[in-house]
Formats: C-alpha cells, sequence, structure tokens
C-alpha cells in the first residue's frame, strides 16, 4: 500500500517536471532555431530520449535513497 502511494507520487513529480522542461526546453529552442520546420527531427528526438531518461533516473534516485 505504501508503495504504491510513493509510486503515484514518484510517477506525478516526474510528469511535472517533464511537461516544465518540455516548456521551457521547446521555447528557447524555438525562440534560437527561429523557424520551427528547420528543427532536425533526428537531434529533437535525440534530445527529448536523453532527457527522459535524465528524469527518469532522477526519480529513481529519489526511490533509492529513501
Amino acid at each position: 500500500m505504501c508503495m504504491n502511494i510513493e509510486l503515484k507520487k514518484r510517477i506525478k513529480s516526474l510528469l511535472w517536471r517533464a511537461g516544465g522542461m518540455a516548456f521551457v526546453a521547446g521555447g528557447a529552442y524555438i525562440l534560437n532555431v527561429g523557424d520551427v520546420f528547420a528543427i532536425d527531427p533526428k537531434a529533437l528526438l535525440n534530445i527529448i530520449i536523453l532527457a527522459g531518461m535524465g528524469l527518469v533516473v532522477g526519480e529513481i534516485t529519489k526511490i533509492l535513497n529513501k
């Protein structure tokens, strides 16, 4: 029971952090590129995957440190 509550908190935290990071990073990227259609899809996919992995690892380390 306690693990389910903790897991829900971690998933909620992950989604909030990912959403905030995506919003800020997307805005900064678009401002720097200037043209949305000039964005390289491969580079964008790599950034999304690596950032997502970083967020997941951060949540896992929070669980392990408890």
